[in-house]
């Protein structure tokens, strides 16, 4: 159940996200994915989130997820969102965590 919910939000927040970078508003959350599916981003997202929320597979979810973010990414650097450089970061626990654990995924 817990797992469901987490997916609602990932693509909630995928559509918003998507209409923003538009320079749209986000609507009512019950004509969200009416609205995103007018965006020029919906005709490569669209079916990738329609398939994540019908399967059932973890690893194809997790794999679809990664699509997504890479997706998400290319898009936030054509409007030069992307940071690069992850050595700095406005918030000074994410370099010490950069530093520590989470230095594998760097």
């Amino acid at each position: 159940m817990t797992n469901c919910m987490a997916l609602g939000h990932f693509s909630e927040g995928v559509m918003r996200l998507c209409m923003l970078l538009d320079d749209d508003y986000t609507p009512y959350w019950k004509w969200l994915a009416f609205e995103f599916r007018k965006h020029s981003a919906a005709q490569s997202l669209d079916p990738l989130l329609r398939t994540l929320a019908i399967s059932t597979d973890i690893a194809q979810q997790v794999d679809l997820i990664n699509e997504i973010c890479g997706f998400l990414h290319n898009l936030l650097q054509t409007h030069q969102l992307a940071a690069t450089d992850l050595s700095f970061h406005p918030h000074p626990l994410f370099c010490d965590l950069l530093k520590g654990p989470l230095a594998e995924y760097a």
